[in-house]
């Protein structure tokens, strides 16, 4: 929830509480002496339930990988079943999830603070209450786009002569027991939060004025906790309102069912909050839900959301507030992933539920992957006692024989359980199908998700999904040469590219091939070879191909053939769906300067600097030349250097190695033809690079490596190229398709790139959580060739498979 209140505080510092020997200080914030009193205070037993997560506002990546970031933060792994994301994002407002892996901290965007802000922690109480005006003001530039310049600044100027006009009792507590955000009566507070927050803070305003909304949020909640308890409930930001409001319910969950209910960052302190939560919950003072048995509040005093990290005091006095330093901060204080990883966190879960609760390998009842598809297929029913929400599901339950009867007893005792869980109607409604050692049926993710822990308790049989498989016959007209395996990828994992860009540095493209329309792949078309401060200056920018290379080159990455435009020669891009950015760094006679391409490497870099996630996830060289040992380290060229940075950014790096491994020599006998070793040119010679050899298109495994490829070591004595692909005859696209064949052959390691090009953008379309990890990526690729049995200096790891790639991942 981003709130970053002017905290009034009215009155003096309580008394701290009387409490009996040993125990912790209740209601009181806690110091670090405290700690081991307040675990010891959990409880140690038996755990057989779930952890539900409760999220904050904004934007979130897709509901796997948020639950997947905050098990990480939390356990260290993936929980699969043992744990569920209430998942409640508003598409309307937010149509594309925010891109994101497991490896990701949830920052809780919009609530960062600068770097001043620590600075003045023990300042005097105005300095701190300018310092939040200034925040509003900060809010307000990144999170509203309703308010004109003007408005804004009148705001926060407004705010801003009322902290100063503040007269502060040296004994007041700027988290005194009654902090308010705003220091009205309760009528005038709503009035103006209402206008707050449908301006700054639309989530918020959303949940606590919108009843519709509301009811959306709240059914997703009770989705979730519908079956698998007990239950530790963790609730970051607004989240931790959604979920107090709901447990505070009657007749919710049983007493104590909830055995811990932890809450990150949360503005239950507020005053505002709690005017909207009482006439909600139809009471005069808000008190801890019944279901609750232990209730812990951890805050970061820089917190902008928890303007009031004090609740024991509002709502019960067996709370234990804890101000802790979140892991983030200082410049995101709020973060959820920061909170989870703290200590006092982890550990007070782990007494609760156990040392054998977060163990990677551990029993389970719904298989991995398939949990991953119910976190992110869930909808919220219409309010009704509905255990069909959520997509169906073809799945495999496995029976399980415990020696009283057999398969044919398991199977029974399955039905049995499945028709008590889920009812007679939703069981009449299934159809199954009996198999020797399973029972087919298609369930929709709710039902998986309420027979999982019943399954798992009563050992009657374990879900599996039931995966779709397809034939691996190609009766379309592409060329039935596949070496790379990236066809088959397609037709068996739908590896096509989609959503991840390459950048293809070359002589330009020619954007209206019909090869390039089908899936709209150029997205954008640069022209570096000019001295105009701007590369898109229209007065001196021609990015078009006028060359031929670069156009061949883009189309063996990505694109898709169109039937009658010439395409009995063509073939598909091997990721037909993977977006290309042309950077032209040649000339129309195919030659170029190094700072044509450092120039391209600096664009790519800003590109991806000013999004929040990498937006040119490759780049493809098809160039190259020699290399003088004299003037630069081996890899170590200002070219080099720059594909270096760009890698460490994230950026996976693809690069002929060549076209030097065949000359002829001049001796006294005449010309001698020969191969030659020690012929890797620039930048191929980059370690942080993937350096690209050729073979036959058709049978790479009889003819081996192209005679004119490049081969190793480099010059400081390292192994390249990495490893080999298709680069002769290579039929692509024609950039002068309208007076000549639409389709062309060519050769070259510049042929041979592409494929690899393509192939790591169609591994990334299925693999995205590897985005940003070259490193990995790179081992992947190379681990998962297939040898020529040529020597390693001349082959590298062999010819890719990828395939081969996706099976090992």
């Amino acid at each position: 929830m981003k709130f970053n209140p002017i905290r009034i505080a009215h009155g003096k510092r309580p008394e701290p509480s009387k409490t009996s020997a040993g125990s912790a200080q209740i209601g009181m914030m806690q110091d670090s002496h405290d700690t081991e009193s307040i675990l010891q205070s959990l409880s140690q037993g038996a755990f057989e339930g779930t952890v539900i997560y409760v999220h904050g506002i904004a934007n979130k990546p897709v509901a796997s990988t948020l639950k997947c970031q905050w098990d990480r933060a939390l356990f260290g792994t993936g929980m699969g079943q043992r744990s569920r994301m209430v998942y409640w994002v508003n598409r309307d407002r937010y149509p594309d999830p925010l891109a994101g892996t497991c490896s990701d901290a949830d920052l809780s965007e919009g609530t960062d603070l600068t770097n001043d802000t620590e600075s003045l922690r023990d300042e005097d109480l105005n300095q701190r209450m300018i310092l939040a005006a200034d925040q509003v003001d900060h809010l307000m530039q990144h999170n509203s786009s309703h308010l004109s310049e003007h408005r804004r600044q009148e705001i926060a100027e407004s705010l801003r002569r009322l902290a100063e006009r503040v007269d502060w009792n040296t004994q007041s507590e700027l988290n005194g027991p009654h902090a308010e955000v705003l220091p009205l009566p309760s009528w005038a507070r709503d009035r103006i939060t209402r206008t707050f927050t449908r301006y700054l803070l639309n989530d918020v305003y959303d949940y606590c004025f919108d009843p519709s909304m509301a009811l959306e949020i709240d059914n997703k909640f009770r989705m979730r906790v519908s079956g698998g308890g007990p239950f530790v409930v963790i609730a970051h930001s607004l989240g931790s309102v959604i979920a107090y409001r709901n447990l505070c319910r009657e007749n919710f969950l049983p007493a104590n069912s909830v055995r811990l209910f932890l809450t990150l960052g949360s503005p239950l302190g507020i005053q505002e909050i709690q005017d909207n939560l009482k006439p909600t919950l139809e009471q005069d003072q808000l008190g801890k839900p019944n279901c609750v048995k232990h209730w812990l509040n951890v805050a970061d005093r820089l917190d902008p959301v928890a303007a009031d990290p004090r609740i024991a005091n509002d709502i019960d006095r067996s709370i234990v507030d804890r101000l802790e330093r979140n892991l983030d901060r200082p410049r995101h204080p709020h973060s959820a992933t920061g909170y989870l990883g703290l200590t006092l966190c982890k550990e007070s879960v782990r007494r609760v539920v156990g040392a054998a609760f977060a163990q990677p390998i551990s029993s389970f009842s719904i298989a991995r992957d398939l949990t991953d598809r119910i976190e992110d297929s869930l909808v919220p029913d219409d309010g009704a006692d509905d255990a069909g929400a959520g997509e169906t599901q073809h799945v495999l339950i496995e029976l399980h024989d415990q020696g009283d009867g057999g398969l044919v007893v398991a199977r029974e005792r399955l039905l049995d359980e499945i028709k008590l869980t889920l009812g007679d109607h939703s069981f009449a409604t299934i159809q199954f199908c009996h198999l020797n050692r399973y029972v087919a049926a298609d369930l929709t993710s709710m039902q998986i998700e309420r027979l999982g822990p019943i399954l798992q308790r009563q050992k009657v049989g374990r879900i599996w999904s039931d995966s779709e498989k397809m034939t691996l016959s190609d009766s379309s007209t592409i060329s039935r040469d596949d070496p790379v395996q990236a066809v088959a990828a397609a037709r068996v994992y739908n590896a096509q590219g989609e959503k991840i860009n390459w950048a293809v540095l070359d002589t330009g493209i020619e954007p209206t091939h019909p090869h390039f329309l089908t899936h709209g792949n150029v997205r954008s078309v640069w022209d570096c070879t000019h001295k105009a401060a701007e590369i898109d200056d229209p007065d001196f920018s021609d990015p078009i191909d006028r060359h031929g290379h670069g156009t061949h080159v883009a189309a063996i990455l990505a694109g898709q053939i169109q039937p009658g435009s010439g395409s009995q020669h063509g073939r598909n891009g091997v990721a037909p769906k993977a977006g290309i950015h042309s950077y032209k760094v040649l000339d129309n006679g195919g030659r170029g300067r190094d700072s044509y391409i450092i120039r391209a490497l600096d664009h790519i870099a800003s590109v991806n600097e000013a999004a929040s996630s990498i937006v040119i996830h490759g780049i493809n060289l098809s160039l190259g030349g020699p290399f003088d040992p004299e003037t630069y380290g081996c890899g170590h060229s200002p070219i080099c250097r720059e594909l270096r940075r760009l890698w460490r950014q994230g950026v996976l790096v693809v690069v002929a190695a060549g076209n030097a491994g065949f000359a002829e020599l001049q001796s006294t006998r005449g010309a001698l033809r020969a191969n030659l070793d020690l012929s890797i040119g620039d930048p191929a010679n980059l370690e942080e690079a993937i350096a690209v050899g050729s073979v036959h298109l058709s049978n790479p495994l009889t003819f081996g490596t192209s005679f004119f490829s490049s081969r190793g070591p480099t010059a400081d004595g390292r192994q390249k190229p990495d490893l080999v692909a298709p680069g002769e005859r290579v039929p692509s696209a024609n950039y002068a398709y309208r007076s000549a064949e639409a389709y062309i052959e060519l050769s070259g390691t510049s042929m041979a790139a592409p494929h690899v090009s393509g192939l790591l953008a169609a591994f990334l379309s299925r693999r995205r959580e590897l985005i940003g990890e070259p490193d990995r990526v790179k081992a992947i690729l190379l681990d998962n060739c297939t040898t020529l049995h040529r020597d390693s200096y001349v082959q590298g790891s062999g010819l890719p498979n990828l395939v081969r790639m996706l099976l090992a991942t």
